[in-house]
């Protein structure tokens, strides 16, 4: 026999079963013992329960349907049938069978409060991908945790942690997925918890569910799927990471990452690396970082900012605010009233949108948009109702035989003839030989440029332009688009 407080061996062999030492005995439950029946579920059930001592857990190799009152019950990989269910309290350790388990542990487990490791429960042969480690907190009493994995400072094993402190001791596994860990708040209105989950290292796959996640990619190529849900997603390596339909936070990191908002009032932050970033539906946020980035908007009221190196910025649909910032940038605003600013560098601002075909037929169907270059020698294109300003730096300023009538003609605030360019586009098929005019304004302070008699833009600074200064240049539309 063994003295109270020693080891109790359950062995759940097909049956529920609770184990407990009385007077120092080693407890047999009824149905491991010869029972014909047994005391907490039917014959089909199978959950095994520590008893808050240091207890030896085993499942066996049949996948059971839980007991009735059992609170833990996925289905197994094989469709059909319930794993076997361990359930675990600080120092216990736990064996699973050959086939798929679900370990359970309630906190506050050994960690959670006051930093003790020593009786961390211990599972010795989790399978990653098959076996599921669910992770049982108070939803009344207690914010939702911040789990994280670390296979680094125990040989051959892959601590659990909770907030920072370990919670379980996977023996033997040495290179699992975060996906294999489900947080659920007990007593709490929503089951799915709102989770925060941190990887350390590794390739992986991480699923949210149906809370406010927080997902941290770790350090190598990860996948992050924040589902329907809102969530926040942290990038490791090259990741590719797609938000819910919920406001999502999306942070990438060092390497070339490939965020995706999703539905939603998402903020997308690309970090360092080449990445690219699409917002999607809703009024996004996003930041390319440092980096050549390619950043799109979609559809929605946009805010886009390129960060440092030289991006490729668009707009989408909706009344957008895009910005270079440092680098050589393109920003195109798309449908919708966008102001573009190119910041730093020498930027190509596209006022202008088109639905595909002709130019010069489906062009600038937009509303207008504000153009601010910024520093640097920038190109701007300047489409209907366009108000567009160079900044410091030599500018060109495009615009064309598209602007079909003076009401919607373009504005450019701050022409300096002495540096900058006026180029005026046009279909060589429809008109061969050009005309082009300048009348100055009444007041002395700019010029109208028109083609062909029709005012296309407005230049503040341009009174007394020579028009042979203006740069006539040829595109011939793809007729077949």
């Amino acid at each position: 026999m063994l003295a109270a407080g020693g080891l109790l061996i359950l062995l759940a062999m097909g049956y529920a079963v609770s184990g407990m030492i009385s007077d120092g005995d080693i407890a047999a439950p009824q149905g491991a013992g010869g029972a014909a029946e047994p005391d907490t579920a039917d014959d089909e059930g199978q959950m095994a329960e520590g008893t808050g001592l240091a207890d030896l857990l085993f499942g066996d190799d049949s996948d059971d349907e839980p007991a009735p009152d059992a609170e833990v019950g996925p289905d197994a990989p094989d469709g059909g049938t319930e794993p076997d269910i361990l359930r675990l309290g600080p120092g216990d350790h736990a064996t699973g069978s050959a086939d798929a388990d679900v370990f359970a542990i309630a906190m506050p487990a050994a960690g959670t409060e006051d930093g003790i490791v020593a009786d961390v429960p211990r599972i010795s042969d989790f399978e990653a991908g098959v076996d599921r480690l669910i992770l049982e907190f108070d939803g009344l009493a207690e914010d939702a945790p911040e789990i994280s994995l670390d296979s680094d400072g125990t040989p051959d094993a892959t601590t659990v942690l909770a907030n920072g402190l370990p919670v379980a001791l996977l023996l033997g596994v040495t290179a699992m997925d975060l996906s294999d860990v489900e947080v659920q708040m007990t007593g709490s209105a929503d089951p799915v918890a709102d989770t925060t989950v941190t990887d350390t290292g590794g390739d992986d796959s991480i699923e949210g569910h149906f809370g406010a996640d927080l997902m941290d990619g770790g350090t190598n190529a990860d996948m992050l799927d924040g589902r329907a849900a809102m969530a926040e997603l942290l990038a490791g390596g090259h990741d590719a990471i797609t938000g819910g339909v919920g406001h999502d936070t999306i942070e990438g990191s060092a390497g070339n990452d490939m965020l995706v908002g999703n539905e939603g009032d998402d903020v997308l932050l690309g970090g360092s690396g080449a990445d690219e970033i699409y917002g999607e539906d809703g009024d996004d946020r996003i930041e390319g970082g440092a980096g050549p980035d390619f950043l799109v908007g979609g559809e929605g009221n946009d805010s886009i900012w390129g960060g440092d190196d030289n991006d490729l910025i668009f707009g989408g649909a909706g009344d957008d605010l895009l910005s270079g910032d440092e680098g050589d940038d393109y920003l195109q605003g798309g449908f919708g009233a966008d102001t573009l600013l190119g910041g730093a560098g020498n930027d190509r601002l596209d006022g202008t949108f088109t639905t595909g075909g002709s130019i010069f037929v489906t062009f600038d169907q937009d509303e207008g948009d504000i153009l601010d270059g910024g520093d640097g020698d920038d190109t701007i294109l300047i489409g209907a109702r366009d108000i567009a300003t160079g900044g410091d730096g030599a500018d060109r300023f495009v615009t064309g035989s598209y602007i079909e009538t003076a009401e919607v003609a373009g504005h450019v605030t701050d022409f300096d003839p002495s540096m900058d360019v006026i180029e005026v586009i046009f279909d060589p098929d429809l008109t061969p030989d050009p005309v082009i005019t300048v009348e100055d304004f009444d007041d002395g302070t700019g010029a109208n440029i028109l083609f062909e008699g029709q005012l296309i833009l407005s230049v503040s600074g341009a009174q007394g332009l020579d028009p042979a200064l203006i740069e006539l240049r040829e595109v011939v539309p793809d007729r077949a688009a």
